[in-house]
């Protein structure tokens, strides 16, 4: 598997697997997801 992201707020689970520039997509990704969950 090669750039798997999840972000699971609501269980404080920040799973990131990343390959290249997807690093970049998955910390946007969990950037976003911060802003828009409390």
């Amino acid at each position: 598997m090669k750039g798997l992201c999840l972000a699971l707020p609501e269980k404080t689970i920040r799973w990131c697997v990343v390959s290249d520039h997807e690093a970049t997509k998955c910390s946007s990704f969990r950037d976003n997801m911060k802003k828009v969950l409390p």
